[in-house]
C-alpha cells in the first residue's frame, strides 16, 4: 500500500474494500500543497505562482502557518517505523512548533502504517481507547463517553 510497508494489522479480508475507497478524503490541491511543503520544507497554504500568490496572499511565496499560535490541547499520535506519509521526525518537528501538546505517543507496533490509523485490527487496543480517554479528559462530565475503557 501506499502509506507503508505490509503491516501486522492489515486484515487481509479487508484490503479490496479499503482500495474502493481509496484515496478518499482529499483533492489534487491537497496534494500539490503538500508536494510543495515536503520540496520547500516548510507548512503553508498552495503556492500558485508568484502572480496569484502576490494577489492571494500579498507576497510572491505563502508564508508558513503560524501554528506556533495555537493554543487549543493537542495530540500527536504517529507511527514510529513505518508511515510512509508521516513520519517520527515530521512528527517531533510538529511537537517542537506546537507550544500546548498535551500527548505525544508512538503506536507501539513497529509495523504501524498510516493506513492503520483507520483499519488496524487492533486499533482499539493499540490507539483508539487512549485517543477517547484523552478526549474524556477534556469533556465535560454530561458528553463523556459511555464505553466499557
Amino acid at each position: 500500500m501506499t502509506s507503508g510497508l505490509a503491516s501486522t494489522q492489515t486484515q487481509k479480508d479487508s484490503v479490496m474494500r479499503m482500495m474502493t475507497k481509496f484515496p478518499a478524503g482529499t483533492s489534487l490541491n491537497v496534494i500539490k500543497q503538500q508536494v510543495n511543503n515536503l520540496r520547500e520544507g516548510g507548512f503553508r497554504p498552495l503556492t500558485y505562482g508568484r502572480k496569484k500568490n502576490l494577489r492571494l496572499y500579498g507576497t510572491t511565496m505563502p508564508q508558513d502557518y503560524p501554528i506556533g499560535k495555537i493554543k487549543i490541547p493537542t495530540a500527536i499520535y504517529y507511527s514510529c517505523c513505518n508511515d510512509f506519509l508521516s513520519s517520527r521526525k515530521d512528527a517531533k518537528q510538529l511537537k517542537n512548533k506546537l507550544t500546548s501538546v498535551v500527548k505525544y505517543y508512538s503506536v507501539p507496533d513497529k509495523m504501524f502504517n498510516h493506513g492503520d490509523f483507520l483499519w488496524a485490527k487492533d486499533g482499539y487496543k493499540l490507539l483508539y481507547r487512549d485517543t477517547i480517554l484523552l478526549i474524556d479528559e477534556y469533556t465535560s462530565a454530561p458528553y463523556r463517553s459511555k464505553l466499557p475503557i
